[in-house]
Parts: C-alpha cells; structure tokens; sequence
C-alpha cells in the first residue's frame, strides 16, 4: 500500500507503510491496514508490542518517519475532534462530578450548543454506562471500574466519529471487568454503530468479542501478524460466542498464525522479544 496511493485517499483510517523511529530504534516498519468508516477493530498483541503507540498515531499525537496515517483522505498530524483518544486510566478531573466531567468535554467541543442539550447528552451517556445514580460523585469517590464507565461516557458526548480505546478493561480485577466489557458490548453493537472504534488489548477472548476484526501486531517491527474477521453480529452474547465452533476455530487460527510468526523470526534470527509497554 503506498502512502501516496488510492488508499492514501480511502475513507476511513489507512496506515500505509508506516515506520516509526524512536531513540535510534524501530518500532515499527512496513506497517498497513485500513479501517473502514463504521468498522469496530480490536487491535491485538501482547504486551509491549506498541498497541498503545499505534492509538497514539492514530490519534495523531506521533508522527512516523516514514509512511502515512490518514482519515477521510487527510493525514493525520495533531490531534483533533475527529478522533477521540481514551487511555486506560481514566484522566476524568477529581475535582467534579461524573456530571461536570461529561458537560465539560461537551462544552469544549460544541462552543456554540446551548447548555441545556449538552447536559441532556451527558446525562444519557451517564446513564447508558450505568451511572445515572451517581453522576453527581467525583471520580475518587467510585470504583476503577466505574471511572472508566465514565471516561467512556465523557467520550461519547465529544462526539468524535473515531474512538480509540487504549485497553480499556487492562486495570480492572475479575470483578469489575464483566460489568466494563458488557457496557462495551453494547458500545460497539447497537450503542455506536456509526462510529469506527479501535480498541487495544492484549487479551485475545477480549478482542474476538468486542471487535468485528480483529488485526494481530508483531511484538517486533514489521507487518501485521493477522488480520481477521470474526464471526457473528454484534453486540455478541460473550458467554455463547465462546462456546460456539467458529470462535474456537477463529482462535486457533490467530495463535497458530502468531507461532508461525515466532518460527520464521527466529528462523531469521530476528530478535524476538517484548519492548517496554510502548
């Protein structure tokens, strides 16, 4: 894919041969893949393969040495209301309220709405994440859980037709997760449907449930490892999908296609060996 090719101008999210330079040290290279308006991707990898990075090139918070990122046709440089970047803890003010928080990000990116709308909208949100009872309590007075219900609340009342989740459930113990994954669920089902949404996780059940493609990072530079479609509309009941033949084939196939990754980079006496959470 050529940066400066058709897919350079492709609706949608297109990384097209990107390589990104840090310290004297690649982190990625030959990178490409193109997400369609409205698609739901989970991008995939184990820890420290640049999950994060990659959001954040997205988002345009990093610029690559070489290739492109693009939205709509336009490159990606600075970050916008375009594309709306939440990272796994949770950045919501301590100083107000769920409420407050969600009125705010409205504010900043609607100047011009009158307050009436933008407080109707963050009070929906709140109450799609299951937050309607405590919106008025501060952030560190609620759960790790519940703050990140928020933030992703918050995200959708700015509105941004991309939204890249960083990991979303990575900080919340077992018994937190299942009430975030089900929010999140519905967020990539019935909730958001016009939206494109990139979610990073190292979880491999996590991404062949919440994304309707899943694309596997390498944990060292180069192309993808995988790029697959999961089975079944969405939102998906987790506990069923889990269960069923496809998901279980789907699952082979992405481990499978990670082993061989590891045989043919050791073949190549590449090193193969995980970065530091970048």
């Amino acid at each position: 894919m050529s940066p400066n090719g058709p897919a350079g101008r492709a609706k949608g999210l297109v990384v097209g041969d990107l390589r990104f330079v840090r310290d004297g040290r690649t982190l990625f290279d030959d990178l490409r893949f193109h997400i369609a308006p409205g698609q739901h991707v989970c991008l995939y990898g184990p820890p420290g393969c640049g999950k994060s990075l990659l959001l954040r090139l997205l988002a345009g918070l990093e610029i690559p040495a070489f290739g492109r990122v693009t939205w709509d046709g336009r490159d990606v440089a600075g970050q916008d209301l375009d594309r709306g970047l939440v990272l796994c803890d949770s950045g919501l003010f301590p100083w107000l309220s769920l409420l407050e928080n969600c009125v705010m990000a409205g504010d900043a990116a609607r100047p011009d709405t009158p307050p009436g709308p933008i407080q109707a909208q963050a009070e929906a949100a709140l109450v799609l994440a299951g937050l309607g009872d405590v919106r008025h309590k501060r952030p560190l007075e609620l759960s790790p859980g519940l703050r990140q219900r928020a933030n992703l609340a918050r995200a959708l009342v700015l509105g941004s037709p991309v939204l890249l989740l960083d990991d979303p459930c990575g900080p919340l113990d077992h018994g937190e997760r299942p009430a975030l994954e089900a929010f999140l669920s519905r967020l990539v089902g019935d909730v958001t449907p016009a939206r494109t949404i990139v979610i990073a996780t190292a979880d491999l059940d996590e991404a062949l449930g919440l994304g309707e493609r899943v694309i596997g990072l390498s944990p060292v530079p180069g192309p993808t490892v995988c790029d697959e479609t999961t089975p079944g509309p969405r939102p998906v009941n987790r506990d069923v999908l889990y269960g069923t033949r496809p998901f279980q084939d789907l699952r082979r196939t992405i481990n499978d296609s990670y082993r061989q990754d590891r045989r043919r980079r050791l073949a190549a006496r590449e090193f193969f060996g995980l970065g530091e959470g970048i």
